[in-house]
């Protein structure tokens, strides 16, 4: 039980310098990249005051060890920042588009699930055979594709040759339940 123990300190004490080594170079990445955050929040055309301002409300006026200080805090207490481009809390558009995310995480791993429970089955009873190796290329090319490559081609099936499912948007929870699309 102690081994478990230390174990589980052991974890947690990587866990939290994993963190902070995320948080850190999250921070550094956001300040290396070649952008103007504040020419993002205001916009390309705006005049030379309002992207003075947006620097004094975004704190990019302070020092940068003073701008990691207050970014370490800000994420202490769940402040995750404000948007550039709405304007808005960052934790705002997560909770606005956390939903629809699980539905098509949970939905995408349940047909992987069936479909691999499948072809892994009829794999294995046709092993070293055509159908096998077949089975075998075909995972491997689809575990090798990117993602998001692999999404674009499927809106392009899905919404471009077939015209079954729409290509952006989503239906609400209330439409969905009272007035089904039919």
């Amino acid at each position: 039980m102690a081994s478990f123990k230390s174990y589980l300190v052991r974890r947690i004490v990587l866990a939290f310098i994993v963190l902070y080594f995320v948080i850190t170079i999250t921070f550094i990445l956001s300040h290396v990249v070649p952008s103007d955050p504040a020419e993002l929040y205001v916009g390309p055309k705006a005049t030379k005051e309002q992207r003075d301002k947006a620097i004094i409300e975004l704190g990019l006026d302070k020092p940068l060890y003073v701008q990691y200080i207050n970014y370490v805090f800000g994420l202490l207490k769940g402040d995750l920042g404000t948007s550039l481009r709405a304007h808005k809390p960052v934790l705002h558009d997560i909770l606005v588009y956390l939903p629809a995310t699980l539905e098509i995480v949970v939905i995408a791993n349940i047909i992987a699930l069936f479909i691999g429970i499948f072809f892994g089955t009829f794999s294995a009873l046709k092993k070293d055979r055509l159908e096998d190796h077949l089975i075998r290329f075909i995972s491997v090319g689809g575990v090798s594709i990117p993602s998001f490559w692999f999404a674009l081609l499927m809106q392009l099936i899905f919404f471009g040759v077939l015209g079954i499912l729409p290509l952006d948007g989503r239906v609400s929870t209330e439409i969905q339940l009272f007035n089904p699309i039919k």
